[in-house]
């Protein structure tokens, strides 16, 4: 199963951004938004110096936000991606 194969990879890179943004999105297609953003925030915290993901991070959290009604805490999140990679 893929949650079990990301948990694995977790317990060995826990500072891997994009495995964190990979569980995010596990989460989400799982409804469990407030893991996912959880999840998202972590890929967030892990990914310094990295603005690609970095905002794919704050797209993440800006979707499960979305879902769940908190549309300004959401156009935040998206802003903030929006402000990371130029267009």
């Amino acid at each position: 199963m893929a949650s079990s194969s990301i948990e694995r990879a977790l317990r060995i890179e826990p500072n891997n951004p994009l495995l964190w943004l990979e569980m995010s999105k596990l989460r989400q297609a799982e409804n469990n938004y407030a893991q996912a953003e959880s999840m998202a925030r972590k890929a967030l915290s892990k990914a310094t110096g990295d603005a690609k993901v970095q905002a794919a991070a704050w797209r993440a959290i800006a979707d499960s936000l979305k879902v769940r009604a908190r549309n300004q805490e959401a156009r935040d999140a998206e802003a903030r991606a929006d402000s990371l990679l130029p267009r």
